[in-house]
């Protein structure tokens, strides 16, 4: 087989994988941002998706007019500076388009300006390479010329999501990851302009190097206050200290500040973290708790140091953050807490047992909680594994204001078609429109001990629910969750 048909297959192959790399790395662009929601991934999908379609008419028009080599390796060129581009254009919108943009058109309109250039340019190489490997066919095999080019298309792309989920993310940070895209997509078209004229060579060297250097002045430096920076498998992580007094550190996972600690003081940082005691009043003699979402392992952490009778499961689907918590939030090393890397729904099928408490306290990405743990099926799941006396306390979040489409009151009604006894806290009920943490608290037998045995602290947080009505809200369903487009509105109306 001649080396320029090998190449060319190469070429494919490589640029089918740089497709899927950056479809899958800007929905980590996007989550610090916009969340890692379903609004997210869906505009990302449709804008790669139109500019792949535009860029496979375009090509197949161009090829015909210009069936040349060296346009083509130029445009895989190009395609490498329009990558790099993303991270200079990124820096420079998505901090603006996040203040002004709603959550639900945000992360479309930031798709289309950051992604569309480069998917289109990739997507005029295929119908391009078709073109250019008729000459390694007879006339009437224009079909197996076809087929060939799409076979190693997709296998780069299949090679791609899967390096990229597997491989690149774990191990390296998104803006690496499109700086090193973007690199390899402008060596391989240089490669391939071999018969260029040397001035050329050194006029895309000029151009990229000018592109990285833009990238590195625009890096903003790191803070002193930050005390940890990396790419979790799911959500950035970010910890960062406070300068003031009282010393405190917080755990930012992409845009969602999700918990903290005084450095020089056991007390809680956030209220609703203290909702961890209800037991002391409803169950006294409670010893197994499963928490799920560790964080920054405040909660399990509260626990252990209750009493040297509980034992402490805590779900945490982030893998690196049970270390952190044990290197930077003061976590202790303890025979009592068993750390499970796993989804905390997958978990609960799978545990044979049951728990006194089960604390859920778990959170995707801007205030989004896992729409799998919102629903009646998760519900009455968390019920079964419930010892009979056992109490299921939930963090949740909303506004109180009965409005609709209400995320609270969709979820009110969800909770209790499974948990009939049950009591709900706000934080803040002097301001009913403001977003804040909602603690629901689910009895798998009606309390002994009646509400009004309370701590006064816990009482005045007391929220009537009788006072709604639930009817025209939804039940929040594995096979009906609206539960993201909901919190979405409801968002967009308070911020």
């Amino acid at each position: 087989m001649p080396f320029s048909k090998l190449f060319l297959y190469f070429t494919v192959f490589l640029t089918g994988a740089a497709v899927l790399i950056l479809e899958v790395v800007a929905v980590r662009v996007l989550a610090p941002f916009f969340g890692n929601t379903i609004f997210s991934v869906s505009s990302i999908l449709s804008v790669v998706l139109a500019a792949l379609s535009l860029g496979y008419y375009l090509g197949g028009r161009l090829a015909d007019r210009r069936p040349s080599s060296q346009l083509f390796y130029s445009l895989i060129i190009i395609s490498g500076l329009a990558t790099l581009l993303v991270k200079i254009s990124g820096s420079a919108l998505l901090p603006l388009f996040s203040l002004t943009l709603p959550l639900t058109t945000g992360p479309l309109i930031s798709s289309f300006c950051l992604f569309l250039l480069p998917a289109l340019i990739l997507g005029t190489l295929s119908p391009f390479a078709i073109k250019l490997s008729q000459q390694f066919y007879p006339s009437d095999k224009i079909g197996q010329a076809s087929g060939t080019i799409f076979f190693w298309s997709t296998a780069g792309s299949l090679f791609g999501s899967l390096s990229a989920g597997f491989l690149l993310i774990p191990r390296l940070g998104t803006d690496q990851i499109i700086i090193a895209t973007g690199l390899a997509l402008v060596i391989l078209g240089t490669a391939g302009l071999k018969l260029l004229r040397p001035p050329v060579i050194l006029s895309i060297i000029a151009v990229t190097l000018g592109e990285l250097t833009l990238i590195s002045l625009i890096s903003p430096a790191r803070s002193p206050q930050i005390v940890y920076s990396g790419d979790g498998i799911y959500q950035k992580i970010l910890i960062r200290d406070t300068s003031s007094a009282p010393r405190t550190r917080y755990l930012i996972q992409d845009k969602n500040t999700s918990a903290a600690i005084y450095l020089e003081s056991p007390d809680h940082v956030f209220a609703y973290t203290q909702y961890y005691s209800l037991y002391k009043t409803f169950f006294p003699s409670a010893k197994k708790v499963l928490v799920i979402g560790g964080g920054a392992y405040t909660i399990p952490k509260s626990y252990l140091a209750d009493s040297p009778d509980f034992q402490v499961d805590v779900a945490e689907i982030e893998p690196g953050l049970y270390l952190l918590a044990r290197k930077y939030f003061i976590l202790p090393d303890s025979p009592r807490l068993t750390n499970i890397t796993a989804d905390g729904r997958s978990y609960l099928a799978r545990y044979p047992g049951s728990y006194d408490i089960i604390f859920a306290d778990a959170y995707s990405s801007f205030l989004s909680i896992p729409g799998h743990l919102v629903t009646r099926e998760f519900f009455r799941l968390a019920k079964s594994r419930l010892s009979p006396d056992g109490l299921f306390i939930g963090n949740f979040i909303g506004s109180i204001t009965p409005t609709y489409p209400s995320y609270f009151l969709s979820q009110l009604k969800t909770f209790t078609s499974v948990f009939p006894a049950h009591l709900v806290f706000t934080l803040d009920q002097s301001d009913p429109g403001r977003i804040q943490n909602l603690i629901f608290v689910g009895f798998n037998q009606p309390p002994s001990s009646p509400s009004s045995s309370l701590p006064s602290n816990f009482k005045i947080h007391l929220l009537d629910t009788n006072t709604y009505d639930l009817t025209p809200h939804p039940v929040f369903t594995d096979n009906y969750n609206p539960a993201e487009y909901i919190l979405a509105q409801t968002l967009t109306h308070s911020f």
